[in-house]
């Protein structure tokens, strides 16, 4: 049990890295976004110690090796996707897409449609949200990873989660005096992580 959960922190723990190191690369000679946010430095260690915490509880809960490859891949897409939006605003398509369409992929050759029926009721919201702000109140990188987050997490564990990072993200504008757009990727990507610490999703 002590060995797995070593293996999967670690894994986890080098898919943070690697997610973060990916994302400021692609980001490099970037400008921000157009109504960004203010560029912050993505919190690596944090990142990091994050993944791995997850990691280790993933295995504590024995999802086997195959549920440690997805956790490090969801990981590494979330990690990569919380620097880029506090860096330079924006979620790249591809760190949101490509595990989501893995994940649907997966559950449609099992006939699991409850994974791609939860990732749209999730994405609703923020998509109505994205629209009637036009990208400004929310963005449509914001969109994918609620999407994402209900795939893995199923609906009412998701929206929950979501529900307690909004509320969190407005008191921290709250406390900040923050009246612009904050970064909200970071919020969505605690939200699934914290639902993949507890044992839920995969």
């Amino acid at each position: 049990m002590l060995s797995a959960a070593l293996a999967g922190a670690g894994l986890c723990a080098v898919a943070a890295y690697a997610g973060a190191s990916v994302a400021l690369l692609a980001v490099r000679g970037l400008p921000p976004v157009a109504g960004a946010p203010p560029a912050r430095r993505a919190p690596l260690p944090l990142l990091v110690a994050g993944g791995g915490a997850v990691g280790a509880l993933q295995a504590a809960h024995g999802t086997g090796s195959m549920g440690a490859g997805l956790a490090a891949l969801l990981i590494f897409a979330l990690s990569a996707s919380w620097t880029t939006d506090v860096t330079r605003g924006v979620v790249f398509d591809l760190f949101a897409l490509a595990p989501l369409a893995a994940l649907t992929v997966a559950a449609a050759l099992r006939a699991h449609w409850g994974v791609p029926i939860a990732a749209l009721v999730l994405a609703l919201p923020f998509a109505l949200t994205a629209l009637l702000t036009r990208g400004r109140g929310m963005g449509w990188g914001d969109v994918e990873l609620a999407a994402l987050g209900g795939a893995v997490l199923g609906i009412q564990t998701a929206a929950i989660l979501f529900a307690a990072v909004s509320l969190a993200a407005y008191g921290v504008a709250m406390l900040r005096r923050t009246r612009g757009p904050i970064a909200f990727a970071p919020y969505l990507a605690t939200a699934i992580m914290t639902g993949l610490a507890l044992g839920g999703g995969l």
